[in-house]
């Protein structure tokens, strides 16, 4: 007999015992891998699930702000505050009010300039020719 058909038979057997166990190797990756999908599926529903019901609270919690600031800015509200006394209108005076002019206007050591101090500036000013003192 021929050497090459005696181990024909125990060559297939070889090559079909090869090919399952690669099948089963590889049906074994599958199936962890979709465990693994299905946790990682699980985890983001429950982070999901708590992101909705966060944002649901904070909806929740602007609206009542939103009547609260409704409330406090309505004209009986406002009004009862200043009968209170813990609201009141005050006068600005000249020295806090600031005036931010063109840059052609402002020189490099004054920049910023009060209401006040830039009209009595800009009489000297064109008094003195442009400069300031």
């Amino acid at each position: 007999m021929n050497k090459s058909t005696v181990n024909k038979p125990a060559k297939l057997n070889m090559m079909l015992v090869g090919k399952i166990g690669l099948g089963g190797f590889i049906l074994a990756v599958a199936g962890v891998v979709y465990v693994w999908i299905m946790v990682q599926q699980h985890v983001l529903g429950e982070q999901t699930r708590r992101a909705e019901f966060q944002l649901r609270d904070l909806r929740s919690f602007n609206q009542v702000l939103r009547s609260e600031i409704s409330t406090m800015t309505s004209h009986a509200c406002i009004s009862k505050a200043v009968s209170g006394g813990s609201v009141a209108l005050v006068a600005i005076s000249d020295q806090h009010l600031a005036r931010f002019g063109s840059p052609s206007i402002i020189v490099a050591d004054s920049g910023l300039l009060t209401a006040s101090a830039s009209a009595s500036a800009s009489a000297s000013a064109s008094a003195s020719g442009g400069r300031r003192p």
